[in-house]
């Protein structure tokens, strides 16, 4: 783990849509192996 300038949260860089963020939450549960990657729920 490393720690991050809080300036770096200042700018917004963009915007998601619903979809997006649904797809890096999936990405996030697998990662962080609360989801197995062959799991078929979705």
């Amino acid at each position: 783990m490393i720690t991050v300038p809080h300036a770096k949260f200042l700018r917004k860089l963009g915007e998601l849509n619903t979809e997006q963020i649904a797809e890096i939450e999936a990405i996030l549960l697998i990662w962080l192996g609360l989801k197995d990657v062959d799991s078929d729920e979705e």
